[in-house]
Parts: C-alpha cells; sequence; structure tokens
C-alpha cells in the first residue's frame, strides 16, 4: 500500500507501474475509487463513474486472464488463436484484453462482452470443448469474486464452431 499512497496524488500515470503485473493498477484504482481520479483525458460525454468503472473492469479482467493462462495447443493452433483474436480487435468497440494476444472485450453499457477464439483437432475435440467451457466458467467465477458488476456475455472466435459447444456458450450467456 506504500506504492498506492506515494502516487495517489498521480493517478493518471498508473499505466507505466504495472506492465509487469495489472494487479498492481487494481490495487491503485480501488485507492483512486476512495481518493478520486485526474480526468484529464477523459470523454466528456461519459460521467467519471462510467470513466472509472469501465478502467477497473478492464484492469480486473486482465488480472482474470492472467490468473487463467494460456490456452493449450501446439504452435500452429496458437498462432491461429492470436490471428483470431487480432481481427476481433480490429471491429468497432474491440480491444484485446490487456496482456492477452488471445482474448477481446467490449463494454456495451452494462454488459461486457469477451470473445475467446477455439481451435481443434477432430480428435482433441471433446477436450478443447471441455477446456474451453472450463475457461469461460473460470471467467465468470473470478470476475464474481473481484465484484465485478455487469452481464458477462461470450462470444466463439472460429469459423467452425461445434454445435455442442455453441449451446453450451448459449447456455452459459443466458444464465
Amino acid at each position: 500500500m506504500m506504492l498506492v499512497s506515494r502516487y495517489k496524488n498521480n493517478l493518471e500515470s498508473y499505466c507505466y507501474l504495472d506492465k509487469d503485473s495489472p494487479k498492481i493498477t487494481a490495487k491503485i484504482l480501488q485507492q483512486a475509487q476512495k481518493h478520486g481520479i485526474d480526468l484529464w483525458s477523459a470523454n466528456p460525454n461519459i460521467t467519471p463513474e462510467e470513466i472509472f468503472k469501465e478502467d477497473a473492469t478492464k484492469h480486473y479482467l486482465a488480472v482474470i486472464s492472467q490468473e487463467i493462462g494460456q490456452d493449450s495447443g501446439n504452435e500452429k493452433q496458437q498462432r491461429t488463436l492470436e490471428r483470431y483474436a487480432k481481427q476481433k480487435a480490429k471491429e468497432s468497440g474491440w480491444e484485446l484484453i490487456r496482456g492477452s494476444n488471445r482474448e477481446c472485450i467490449r463494454m456495451n453499457g452494462n454488459e461486457i462482452q469477451i470473445a475467446i477464439p477455439f481451435v481443434s483437432q477432430v480428435k482433441e475435440q471433446p477436450q478443447k470443448i471441455r477446456e474451453y467451457i472450463g475457461r469461460l466458467t473460470m471467467y465468470r467465477l473470478l470476475a464474481k469474486h473481484q465484484g465485478l458488476e455487469g452481464k458477462i456475455r461470450f462470444e466463439i472466435l472460429s469459423p467452425n464452431i461445434p454445435d455442442e459447444l455453441k449451446e453450451m456458450v448459449e447456455e452459459i450467456n443466458n444464465e
């Protein structure tokens, strides 16, 4: 906490402090909520509370993504996952989750949308589906643990989505 109190009057610089760990930013944002934030670069059409909430949510999701870790798979699958995510991040409103090159986020009012790519070979598909559903479940549980507000919806990034996976993700999104 000494780091936080040392920098609480200069919170506009917090982004430079956590290049190695988004957890530092999460702690700083908790202090910022108590002491206020510098809105010099804020969008005038969005309230300070909305800006703060969105920024904090993005950082908590970065922490969650880091805690969950990377998907398994060979090098070719890893590159494909990254390619799908980078394509999605080019769409309006979407961006890569900080520290991740495979997961995207879009904030839409009180809804958090997370797009995660899916790649598998036929022989490993059942295992990959279980891993994917586990990943979504971990996101939900850790987000709840962090106290994130808002509905989380997931989107599968893949040109070939197995019907079984579509149905499971749809069910998770409707919870």
